[in-house]
């Protein structure tokens, strides 16, 4: 099977969002299990450097039709602010 353009762009934000999810969760064990503001802000960081940045601000955008983002989201309501 061949994919096209669209196809490897749609696996790719697929992946993205996979990662920003995980990325997510990561935040919020790490913050649950006390790390440092600076480790909290350097994990913060990487939302914002992250490939695929259209893909995080959909995340934020649509999170209240996602009930697994809202309920991560409503853990980590500052990661709105990343």
């Amino acid at each position: 099977m061949r994919l096209n353009e669209r196809d490897l762009l749609v696996a790719a934000r697929a992946d993205a969002f996979g990662g920003y999810r995980a990325r997510l969760r990561e935040f919020i064990q790490q913050r649950e299990a006390g790390a440092s503001a600076d480790d909290l802000a350097r994990l913060g960081i990487g939302f914002r450097t992250a490939p695929h940045a259209t893909v995080w601000a959909e995340m934020k955008r649509q999170q209240q039709q996602l009930p697994e983002l809202a309920e991560l989201f409503a853990q980590a309501p500052e990661a709105l602010a990343f």
